[in-house]
């Protein structure tokens, strides 16, 4: 027999099926908009706080005093990830404060600090109004309510830290002064390079193209540092293996730049070997290094990048007491390494007086570098051309002197002989030839070639002369010119008396 409940569910079917269908999807709802609430306060936590686990693990590192940095702390996590713990001026508390690590070595990094006395994660290049902010280094906007901070470098090495804190003001201050002196330094270093282009394109010397591509690597190089990739990227490019590269090319453009400016053909006659074998090693070891990143590689590298400027020097010494020039690059770069040790100095050790070798100082000495050797590569190209016209001036005088001789001796000797070789002129122009070969340094196929352009052959009638190429003929001419200092064949038939 049926129970009363029963009966009333047979009795009325239709009324509480509709009412069990509203439950349900209440039910439902409440479920999935409790589980959404769960998933959004996680996904949260996971983004911009440290869980209350973490924020214990991380305040109770081991932590060690770091000797470049008298006020920061260095640990070590178990997944080898490198932390650094800092503190900030109490003035700043609960003040809208930029924190800022100025190093380009160190740009993957996370920044723990008490907020609203909680430990977050902060969101790095995102301003308090939630906007994207881009700059030349990550930064990072908070209000702290305790002064200790967390950074978390991973694998970098945490004396590159450059770290800088303060309220927006006076940030804006600080970086409207970095940005003029930088900006002064870039203005300088553009104008030198443009100008030794278009010196280049008059003179064709090679000393001017050396040194303003050996600027470029330079100008690069200061670019890099400053982050600016970093900021025109709009925040991408980082290049962490951008440095050998560029510093591999500056010491390859230092040396041969050294080469062209002191006039060492005849004291390196190898130097081209030794460029050759020099970009070959650091391009490998550069290779390898961006694709294993061993700092063994690095350290190879580096002993190159020293031991080849080394070498020049060393050969720019020998010559200090004979040649002005000599002395002059000496003075000129030895100050520039003396400030650059000074400067790498001060990024590894925490010492007061290593303060003034910051890089605004090395920024000025490279500045000063600039302006003094391009003054002294143009007066020394100055002083070259005007010494070859002179040699040019009292050769053609010499020979003239030389040809009137010659005839004077033919007329005596035709007035006291009835014959006359014809062999005299050739002779004659034998003489000239070896004089010239002797003053100019020419080798002997360029004196055949010098001889055959006197007589008025085109360079096939030469390449047929003499059994070589055309295109061999070609380069003993340019060889020529260079040595006449000449540009033109008319140029140089006009050495011929």
């Amino acid at each position: 027999m049926a129970s009363d409940s029963d009966n009333y569910f047979m009795k009325y079917p239709c009324s509480i099926k509709p009412i069990m269908n509203i439950l349900w999807e209440y039910l439902s709802f409440s479920v999935q908009a409790f589980l959404l609430a769960i998933f959004v306060l996680l996904s949260s936590s996971s983004d911009s706080r440290a869980s209350s686990m973490d924020s214990l693990k991380i305040t109770q590192l081991s932590y060690r005093p770091l000797h470049t940095h008298s006020d920061l702390y260095r640990a070590q996590d178990s997944s080898g990830d490198t932390w650094v713990r800092g503190h900030i001026a109490d003035s700043l508390l609960h003040h809208v404060v930029l924190f800022q690590n100025r190093s380009i070595h160190i740009m993957d990094y996370d920044l723990y600090a008490y907020e609203g006395g909680q430990l977050i994660r902060l969101k790095k290049n995102v301003d308090r109004n939630g906007l994207q902010v881009q700059t030349r280094y990550p930064v990072y906007y908070y209000i702290p309510s305790a002064t200790e901070y967390y950074i978390n470098i991973r694998k970098s090495d945490p004396h590159e830290l450059q770290l800088f804190n303060n309220e927006i003001g006076r940030f804006g201050q600080s970086a409207s002064l970095i940005v003029l002196y930088f900006s002064m330094y870039y203005g300088l270093a553009i104008m030198v390079i443009l100008f030794n282009i278009v010196f280049y394109l008059i003179f064709i010397d090679p000393r001017f193209i050396t040194y303003a591509l050996l600027q470029l690597s330079i100008f690069l190089t200061f670019f890099y540092e400053d982050g600016m990739f970093y900021y025109f990227s709009n925040q991408e490019w980082i290049l962490p293996y951008f440095s050998i590269w560029n510093t591999s090319a500056s010491c390859l453009l230092a040396a041969i730049f050294t080469y062209y400016f002191l006039d060492l053909r005849q004291h390196i006659p190898f130097f081209g070997k030794l460029i050759a074998i020099s970009a070959i090693s650091l391009l490998s070891t550069a290779s390898l290094y961006s694709y294993t990143d061993w700092w063994g590689f690095n350290l190879i590298s580096l002993l190159i990048r020293f031991a080849l400027p080394a070498f020049c020097f060393y050969q720019a010494g020998k010559l200090f007491k004979t040649s002005p020039y000599a002395r002059f690059l000496l003075i000129n770069f030895g100050l520039l390494v003396f400030v650059g040790i000074g400067y790498a100095l001060y990024r590894r050790y925490d010492f007061n007086f290593l303060s003034i070798f910051n890089i605004h100082t090395l920024r000025l000495t490279s500045a000063i570098e600039i302006v003094a050797i391009s003054f002294a590569l143009i007066f020394k190209v100055r002083t070259l051309r005007e010494e070859n016209a002179r040699y040019k001036t009292e050769l053609r005088h010499y020979l003239s002197l030389l040809r009137l001789d010659k005839e004077l001796e033919y007329e005596k000797n035709k007035q006291e002989t009835s014959t006359y070789t014809l062999s005299a002129p050739t002779d004659r122009d034998q003489f000239m030839i070896e004089e010239i070969q002797a003053q100019f340094q020419l080798t002997d196929r360029e004196v055949e070639v010098l001889h055959h352009i006197w007589k008025g052959d085109s360079n096939k009638e030469i390449a047929e002369r003499l059994f070589i190429s055309v295109h061999t003929v070609k380069y003993h001419v340019g060889k020529l010119y260079v040595k006449l200092d000449v540009s033109t064949r008319s140029e140089v038939r006009s050495l011929k008396p």
